[in-house]
C-alpha cells in the first residue's frame, strides 16, 4: 500500500494563525443546535462567555431553545434563529444537525459558509 505524506505546515505558522483569530470576539453558530448535541455545547459556550446563535430548520423552535437555555444560564447570550440566518451571524460554524441531514442542508447553506470556520459534530 502506498504511503500517503501529509502536508505540514510549520508550527509557528499555525500559532500566528490561532493568535490572530481572536476567538473572544467571535459568534458561534449552531447549526441543528435544537438537537442535544447543538443544544450541549451551544449551553456550555455559553457559559465559558461566548455570544451564541441557535440554528433550526424551525426558527421558532431555535427561539425557544435559546429562551429554555438562557433560564438554565442566566445572563448568557444566546439567541435562536433559522440555520441560513444563524449561518450568516455566526462566525464559527458547528454542524451538529443528524447526518442524514447533510444532502439537504448543506448546499442551501453553502454561499453562507465561505470564509466561515466550520467545525463538523455529525457523527
Amino acid at each position: 500500500m502506498p504511503r500517503r505524506t501529509i502536508r505540514r505546515r510549520p508550527i509557528k505558522v499555525v500559532i500566528m494563525a490561532i493568535e490572530e483569530f481572536n476567538w473572544r470576539r467571535r459568534m458561534l453558530a449552531f447549526l441543528g443546535g435544537t438537537g442535544p448535541e447543538g443544544r450541549g455545547l451551544a449551553l456550555r459556550y455559553a457559559l465559558a462567555g461566548k455570544e451564541v446563535i441557535i440554528g433550526s430548520r424551525r426558527p421558532d423552535r431555535a427561539v425557544a431553545t435559546a429562551e429554555e437555555l438562557r433560564l438554565l444560564a442566566p445572563g448568557t447570550r444566546i439567541s435562536g434563529a433559522g440555520n441560513r440566518e444563524a449561518c450568516l451571524q455566526g462566525d464559527i460554524v458547528f454542524l451538529t444537525f443528524p447526518y442524514d441531514a447533510q444532502r439537504s442542508l448543506l448546499p442551501q447553506i453553502e454561499r453562507e459558509l465561505v470564509g466561515k470556520v466550520v467545525v463538523s459534530a455529525i457523527a
